[in-house]
């Protein structure tokens, strides 16, 4: 038989071993792939959930009469319940003419494998409310 007509069995000829460590290659790079789509995913549920958090604290702290400095712990406290491994840095509502602006800055260790720490920086608005 010359080499243009061999069977493909002896033309694909795989070293003994060489399929079962790219196969364990494979699936080890699934598993790493895998993991860094839930690390993402775990993040932009965070974030979503610290900008929920914020709106509501400014729309609580636009009521007239209102403490800013118990409505800034108020807010600390609701992003360390809601997002577990969230640790506030600063957390500040203020008064800027008739608006009020709640921000948070806090670094999120999310659950599973620990790929990197996440700062993340939320902001929210609300106009100031007076009772009629």
């Amino acid at each position: 038989m010359d080499e243009r007509r061999r069977p493909a069995h002896r033309v694909l000829r795989l070293s003994d071993g060489s399929a079962i460590v790219e196969g364990l290659v494979a699936v080890g790079t699934a598993f790493l792939l895998l993991a860094l789509v839930v690390h993402v995913g775990f993040l932009l549920a965070a974030r979503e959930v610290a900008a929920a958090a914020a709106e509501a604290a400014a729309r609580r702290a636009a009521r007239e009469g209102t403490d800013l400095a118990e409505a800034a712990r108020r807010f600390e406290e609701e992003l360390a319940r809601a997002l577990p491994g969230a640790e506030p840095e600063t957390v500040t509502i203020v008064v800027d003419g008739d608006v009020v602006v709640a921000t948070a800055t806090f670094t999120w260790h999310p659950p599973g494998p620990r790929l990197s720490p996440s700062t993340l920086v939320v902001r929210a608005t609300a106009a100031r409310s007076a009772p009629p």
